[in-house]
Formats: C-alpha cells, sequence, structure tokens
C-alpha cells in the first residue's frame, strides 16, 4: 500500500512539474545579454536589483520576441547587447509600501530608453545585419495606446515589448527591401 501511494505522489509530482513553463531557458532564436546593468539609467523591475531585473527582463522579452523574430526571420537568431535602459514609468516609493514596486506613468516622467547591439544570423551563422541601436520613445504611452486595454496592457514590460516589436518589424522592412534591390541589382 506506501509503493501504491508513493508511486501516485510521484506520478502527480511528475505531472504537476510536466505542465509548469521553465524560467531561465530563453528561445534559441534570441539571445540578450546586459553590460553592467547596475550602471543602467533606471533598470528596477519591481523595485528588484537590476541584477534580478536583468534576469526577469532577459526571460520576458525573449518569449515575447521569439515568434516574431521567426515570423520575420526564419531559422535566424537575434542577439540583443543592452547597454542601457530606462523603463517607462518611475517608481514613486513615497506612495508608501503597498506601492513600492509600481511604476507610474506621467507625461513629466521622460522618455523609454533602450541602448543595444543587435545582430541577426542565419542558421548557419552567417550576418544577416548588425549595428547599435538607439530606441528613444518620449511618446510611448499614446503610441501604443490600441493595446493598453488588452490583458497585455497590464504586463510590467509591455511598453518595453512593444518598443521592441515595432523595431523588430522595421528592421524585417528594411531586411525586405535590401532583399529586393540586391534581386533587382542581380537581373
Amino acid at each position: 500500500m506506501k509503493t501504491y501511494v508513493f508511486r501516485s505522489w510521484l506520478i502527480l509530482l511528475f505531472l504537476t512539474l510536466a505542465g509548469l513553463p521553465v524560467f531561465g531557458v530563453q528561445p534559441k532564436n534570441i539571445r540578450i545579454d546586459f553590460v553592467h546593468p547596475e550602471r543602467f539609467t533606471d533598470f528596477r523591475i519591481q523595485n528588484l536589483s537590476e541584477f534580478e531585473s536583468a534576469r526577469i527582463f532577459s526571460d520576458e522579452v525573449s518569449r515575447y520576441l521569439s515568434p516574431i523574430v521567426a515570423r520575420c526571420f526564419p531559422n535566424s537568431t537575434l542577439s540583443l547587447r543592452f547597454t542601457d535602459i530606462d523603463l517607462a514609468g518611475r517608481l514613486e516609493p513615497w506612495h508608501g509600501p503597498w506601492l513600492s514596486d509600481i511604476r507610474f506613468i506621467r507625461d513629466d516622467t521622460g522618455p523609454l530608453r533602450l541602448y543595444f547591439d543587435y545582430q541577426l544570423t542565419d542558421s548557419q551563422g552567417k550576418l544577416i545585419a548588425s549595428g547599435m541601436k538607439r530606441l528613444v520613445d518620449v511618446d510611448f504611452q499614446r503610441r501604443f495606446m490600441i493595446f493598453s486595454n488588452t490583458s497585455f496592457g497590464s504586463d510590467r514590460l509591455f511598453y518595453e515589448k512593444l518598443e521592441l516589436r515595432s523595431w523588430v518589424d522595421s528592421l524585417a522592412r528594411e531586411q525586405l527591401c535590401l532583399g529586393s534591390k540586391l534581386t533587382r541589382r542581380a537581373k
């Protein structure tokens, strides 16, 4: 009887763990690194340390961008190396301990800033695109207002994800234009 109960618990534990998402594992088509996150302008997610914030940012952004990169650049890998981040909104700890981890967005909050180097490589490791990017958006709240009433709008990195998605989409359009120019030249 004891063996049967132990096996039942073991099977239940296995099934429970099998259904949980794996945290800390980035998708294969996205790589995110940080250069001294402790020196970033404003990089505290829910008032956590910059290193814990880097883990959260990396996990959430890579999971969000992975299907977008797969659609725009099949069988390719996008590597992002962040050199500075200024998250949307500001922490206002003076509101008390219940709101100390909430980011407030006001008209005078300042822009959302994402500074990074990027490399886009194909499945053989051949470089498709690379460069340095400085995404600075003063009007991020109004620009992405259409999404704010969705369940995604309550996401803690809502604006950062949409800003990066917009950039990936523009990179895809740029690569498409370059590809069509190269094709026309070859003819």
